[in-house]
């Protein structure tokens, strides 16, 4: 079945929905995951043109939507590591009330411009371990610095990455190379964008949301290749930019 765009509404008659609208208004399977127990969705990546969110749901599944922003199709992944887990998934499509089978580590939908899908996802696999590494342990360039933070993970983050502020973590050691999704905690009170990088290579910006205010911690997760053994991993404000207050890395084990 054909992938979907959120339902317009008929242009002749606004009062009408076209078919597809009504179906989804009338989709039990949609209306339960609006009307549930399931908490409000959150973003696990960044607001980039693809996007995820998700919810994690009372019986151990999880809400999955998958968001094409762009104005050009593209592909959107999910990873099964940003949802805590790694090996197999049980995915449902919820749009056209499918069931997909069972997805390793990943599920990608190929999207059209500002299309989107929703699954419900449950998990077979095993929950994976995590390495933390506090971000006022790493090497500061700049403006930054390291500041007090009652709501972080060690009580303090790193501040003041404007201007060509930079913070390095280093000693990031993983088992194998390969691109891995580094959770990122972090502080800001509105949306800013920070380069992301990984031992001097090539790096990638990524905007995360506001996190409400400078009090509240959040976090995303952010594509970043990784050698085999030690890195380093940058997050660079840029000569012009304000990035968000950094707390702490999450590395998969």
């Amino acid at each position: 079945m054909g992938h979907r765009q959120v339902p317009a509404l008929h242009r002749r008659r606004p009062h009408r929905l076209d078919s597809y609208g009504l179906s989804l208004l009338t989709n039990r399977e949609v209306i339960a995951v609006n009307q549930g127990d399931t908490p409000p969705a959150r973003p696990v990546t960044a607001s980039d043109p693809q996007q995820v969110w998700a919810a994690k749901n009372p019986g151990g599944t999880y809400t999955v939507a998958l968001f094409n922003l762009s104005d050009a199709p593209a592909s959107v992944t999910a990873y099964w590591s940003t949802l805590g887990f790694k090996g197999k998934a049980a995915v449902r499509d919820l749009w056209n009330k499918e069931n997909l089978g069972a997805h390793t580590d990943r599920i990608t939908q190929a999207l059209p411009a500002h299309g989107s899908r929703l699954f419900t996802v449950t998990p077979r696999g095993t929950a994976l371990s995590w390495t933390a590494y506090e971000a006022e342990s790493g090497t500061l360039g700049g403006n930054a610095s390291v500041a007090d933070c009652s709501a972080c993970s060690d009580g303090r983050k790193i501040g003041n990455l404007y201007g060509g502020g930079k913070l390095t973590v280093n000693d990031v050691v993983v088992p194998r190379s390969g691109t891995y999704q580094i959770k990122v905690a972090y502080i800001s009170g509105d949306s800013r964008s920070v380069a992301v990088s990984a031992n001097g290579g090539g790096a990638d910006s990524h905007k995360f949301p506001s996190t409400g205010d400078w009090s509240t911690v959040n976090s995303v997760f952010v594509p970043v290749s990784l050698k085999a053994g030690a890195n380093t991993i940058t997050f660079d404000s840029g000569a012009g930019g304000y990035a968000p207050d950094i707390d702490r890395i999450d590395v998969q084990k």
